[in-house]
């Protein structure tokens, strides 16, 4: 009798132990996954900087909007980091245009994005 009770706990803490460690793994998959804390905080931290903090972007014009100009002062809300670059908005709604993109329009809208001003 003694060795079935130990059989029936020895298979419900490993059951137990299990689930635990499935548990943490598919919440600790969460925040790298785009959950809810990948908004704000995670992105502010992945934008490059230049040595005195200021955000540089690679195109001077908008790529939602190619006929205004980068934002002069760039801050997080204005930015957005793809393929390692810095892109650069003219204002706090052209960002989410962006992220509405495909890859294939995104690389056509900086590539016009990077010419100069009326070309």
């Amino acid at each position: 009798m003694k060795t079935s009770q130990y059989r029936v706990g020895l298979g419900r803490a490993i059951v137990a132990t299990v689930l635990t460690v499935c548990l943490s793994a598919g919440l600790s998959g969460c925040k790298s996954q785009g959950g809810a804390d990948s908004g704000a905080s995670s992105a502010k931290s992945a934008i490059p900087r230049a040595a005195d903090g200021s955000i540089v972007a690679v195109n001077a014009m908008c790529p939602a909007m190619p006929e205004h100009p980068v934002k002069k002062k760039l801050d997080e809300s204005v930015v957005r980091v793809y393929k390692g670059k810095v892109v650069g908005f003219c204002c706090s709604d052209c960002p989410e245009q962006w992220d509405a993109m495909s890859d294939a329009d995104r690389e056509k809208a900086l590539a016009a994005a990077m010419k100069p001003a009326g070309k």
